[in-house]
């Protein structure tokens, strides 16, 4: 009877969870947060011309700092801002206090990105949209296995005067101590490694946690809403369009733009790859739980971009990731991406 009465209490409670649940999400879908008002972009890039403030949104190993460098030159004009960092895209350390030693690169305010002309960081959307329209702001996207696969050996493989083992948001150490199947499952990094596009779209979803993996039963509503945030931002691209990318951002600011190569992946001798994990079934079904969302996102934007075939030019991109990895275990220890 006492097991009975235990079971009917945790039903009620599993109800009154999805409830929740529900309601939340409900809430969250209504705010312009979640749902932007479309943008005319036509009009604004009129009306702004070569004058126009721009903001770029870093995603993670896609080639954002080499962008941003480039940007910074051509537009050496404008008042850059200081900062690079934000606390909403640091999960459940958000809330803690900045270590000193992040402090000059981590944003005090959102609001302080209005002083600026230009900014360029690992923002949240939301972040960006407190100092910039949308139609200023510059996403660039990578293929999301190769994108996870990179920012896995880059972590794994950062030298030691960029890595801050005193600061209490650091995180890189996981990767050096994990092998990648048991990086993607871990939960500790989730808000780094779990679908980070659809999350750097959406911050502060209810339906998305700072400390877990966002609950598969969600991924299909939060995945078609930041499909749509996407769509309403300025410009974005797909790396792996190459060349075509560069051209497309230097006619989007009017200037020519040199290709420089920044922050690029370097692999460790003493930390390979342990490739027997990254092929394991493990790593391939939590690879594609944790890049689903973002493999949406990045399919939508290709498309937008004149790909024909986007999941032939993902797949290519993919087996060209992993070959590099591959070929690292018997070449040059300091094998270098130059993806990243």
């Amino acid at each position: 009877m006492e097991s009975e009465s235990t079971s009917v209490i945790e039903r009620g409670r599993a109800l009154v969870r999805d409830a929740t649940r529900s309601a939340r999400r409900r809430i969250a879908e209504r705010t312009s947060l979640i749902d932007p008002p479309e943008v005319d972009h036509a009009r604004r890039n009129a009306a702004f011309g070569a004058h126009r403030r721009i903001g770029v949104v870093h995603i993670p190993k896609s080639a954002g700092s080499s962008v941003s460098a480039a940007l910074e030159e051509a537009l050496a004009d404008r008042t850059w801002s200081p900062w690079d960092f934000d606390p909403a895209m640091f999960g459940p350390l958000r809330d803690e206090p900045v270590p000193p030693t992040e402090i000059p690169r981590v944003i005090p305010d959102p609001a302080r990105l209005r002083e600026f002309d230009a900014a360029s960081g690992h923002f949240a959307l939301s972040t960006m949209l407190a100092g910039f329209d949308a139609a200023d702001l510059v996403m660039l996207l990578r293929e999301p296995r190769s994108r996870l696969l990179s920012h896995y050996e880059y972590w794994r493989g950062l030298p030691a005067n960029l890595r801050s083992e005193d600061s209490t948001w650091s995180v890189t150490a996981y990767a050096r101590e994990l092998d990648f199947d048991e990086w993607l499952v871990d939960p500790r990094t989730a808000y780094q490694t779990d679908n980070v596009v659809v999350r750097t779209l959406l911050d502060g979803h209810a339906a998305i946690p700072d400390d877990d993996f966002i609950d598969r039963r969600d991924l299909a509503s939060l995945t078609a809403q930041a499909v749509r945030t996407a769509a309403s931002i300025g410009w974005v691209d797909v790396v792996e369009r190459g060349p075509a990318m560069w051209d497309g951002l230097a006619e989007r600011i009017d200037r020519p733009l040199d290709r420089p190569q920044v922050n690029t992946t370097e692999r460790r001798a003493d930390l390979p790859t342990n490739v027997s994990a990254m092929l394991s079934d493990r790593a391939v079904t939590a690879l594609h739980h944790s890049t689903s969302g973002d493999r949406a996102i990045w399919t939508a934007v290709a498309r937008r971009r004149g790909i024909d075939d986007p999941d032939l030019l993902a797949e290519t991109a993919w087996y060209r990731r992993m070959g590099t990895t591959l070929d690292a275990q018997s070449t040059a220890p300091a094998l270098l991406d130059r993806s990243d």
